[in-house]
């Protein structure tokens, strides 16, 4: 829980190092420990401002390691397995509407694509297993403390020296939270109680915001 969302969980939760993401023998052990029935599914590979990633680095961080996680997972007892997606499986969208769970998937990038893949795969395994998989797709996350990610981390860092490059996308309408808002709406969803064994839900605020005023807005002190 060493990334931007799980640092901005307050609720006291067991921490699985992503570096022993692969090993099925330590993650068995942890999880017959501590009698782990549900998880919340936080690590993932992203891009950021610097450096994308290729898509084999995306297949393996993402679906490969998820898909042994899950496995392991099952083996050991689990019931509920919260997965955190990305609102990128939609693709592009355009004017200030809102996206819906139930709208058509476009991924554009490796990073949507490898996303989708997993999810996809999740559903079968939660309904061949009989495991509740909840699927959460947040959007837009800005917010302090995000300097490695693409516009909020280059533009906290720009604002400390006076000056701001231009900002593509600026006229773009995004569904802005902060971490801290998604964590808590991420956390509601896994308390929840649902008989349905495969959910999908959008993490988001509902209220479309051009990139242009939410930074001229976050910035304006």
């Amino acid at each position: 829980l060493t990334g931007t969302l799980g640092l901005s969980i307050e609720k006291k939760l067991l921490s699985v190092d992503r570096s022993i993401m692969s090993d099925q023998k330590a993650l068995s052990e942890l999880f017959r420990s501590y009698k782990i029935r549900n998880i919340l599914h936080l690590a993932s590979p992203t891009k950021t401002f610097e450096k994308g990633g290729t898509n084999q680095e995306y297949r393996y961080g993402i679906f490969e390691t998820t898909m042994n996680l899950f496995d392991v997972f099952v083996n050991a007892g689990g019931i509920k397995f919260g997965y955190v997606s990305s609102a990128h499986v939609y693709g592009e969208k355009g004017g200030e509407s809102t996206l819906k769970e139930s709208d058509k998937c476009k991924p554009i990038s490796d990073y949507a694509k490898w996303k989708l893949e997993t999810e996809v795969e999740l559903e079968a395994r939660a309904k061949r297993n009989g495991i509740q998989v909840l699927v959460m797709r947040p959007f837009s996350i800005f917010g302090n403390g995000m300097r490695t990610h693409f516009l909020a981390g280059r533009l906290e860092t720009e604002s400390k020296s006076g000056r701001f490059s231009p900002i593509s996308y600026a006229l773009d309408y995004r569904d802005f939270s902060t971490p801290r808002e998604v964590t808590t709406r991420m956390i509601r969803v896994m308390e929840s109680q649902s008989e349905d064994i495969f959910i999908t839900l959008n993490i988001c605020s509902g209220v479309a915001q051009t990139v242009k005023d939410k930074v001229l807005s976050y910035y304006s002190d």
